[in-house]
């Protein structure tokens, strides 16, 4: 908490944040530590005190003419973009290769993972590489986990259902909350949500992205979790089962959620991975 004792002071003297300073007051790359298990008011109060479009080009490390705040502004130049979605902005932003982009500054953000690599990878595949990371790691909450029914999901991975990748294939995933496709406060479908991606210009991703996440996400943050958006499979148990990917005290899990019914409604801030679609 001294760090944020340290912003504190500087806010209340006039002096100038720094990018790292920014970082830390707005929770870019992690989350402050508050007293007990509460959130520090403090960060609450301070960014009420910013001003998002002064504070953008020192995260971002740019100039303002770099950073669009309407579709309209962007171009070749862009290096973020902070404003509503549709599908020109995200055909904008792949043609541009916008790696900074936001829906509200600086608490929104859509993460995009470039150039992820997708191959085939059997359950078989999967568990050797997972016993092998977990020889080699001391930390419980660090070690690849599996659940019974996931295991059961990849091994339906190739039927006729749901087709394996036969080769390897490039493409961009988009790491996005419901809040930020609909833009607005109200809870969603499992179907609302898909066709929502899907006008987008967002797609379901193929079921092996789910396991090579897992495998790639190592650093995932603690408490942090993510649903993989892919075709439902319904393995034993009779329910739709997605995959989300989540880290806790016991491991970087790789859980099965029965909460892919159609009719399911998720929460505003619950994220989704979809892959982007290609430009043709």
């Amino acid at each position: 908490m001294k760090y944020l004792s340290k912003i504190e002071d500087k806010v209340k003297s006039n002096q100038a944040l720094t990018k790292d300073d920014l970082f830390f007051l707005y929770e870019i790359d992690s989350k402050i530590e508050g007293f007990g298990h509460g959130d520090d008011p403090r960060v609450e109060e301070l960014r009420r005190t910013r001003n998002p479009k002064e504070d953008a080009p020192i995260v971002f490390d740019c100039v303002p003419n770099e950073i669009a705040w309407d579709k309209r502004e962007i171009n070749e130049q862009t290096k973020a973009y902070i404003g509503k979605l549709d599908v020109k902005v995200f055909t904008l932003i792949e043609e541009y290769g916008i790696e900074q982009v936001y829906t509200s500054f600086p608490d929104v953000r859509v993460e995009l993972e470039k150039d992820f690599e997708a191959q085939p990878i059997s359950l078989v595949e999967f568990e050797r590489q997972r016993e092998l990371y977990n020889q080699q790691t001391v930390d419980e909450s660090q070690k690849i986990q599996i659940t019974d029914y996931s295991k059961r999901m990849a091994e339906e991975i190739g039927e006729p259902e749901h087709p394996a990748i036969k080769e390897k294939e490039i493409f961009t995933l988009v790491r996005i909350q419901v809040r930020s496709l609909f833009q607005d406060e109200q809870t969603h479908t499992t179907d609302e949500i898909f066709t929502k991606a899907n006008e987008l210009g967002l797609e379901l991703c193929p079921p092996e992205v789910g396991l090579i996440k897992r495998l790639q996400d190592t650093n995932q943050p603690m408490g942090d979790w993510y649903i993989i958006a892919m075709k439902p499979i319904t393995a034993q148990s009779g329910y739709p089962d997605i995959f989300y990917l989540v880290r806790c005290d016991h491991g970087l899990w790789l859980y099965d959620s029965y909460w892919a019914k159609p009719d399911y409604k998720w929460y505003l801030d619950n994220e989704f991975v979809f892959r982007l679609r290609k430009l043709t």
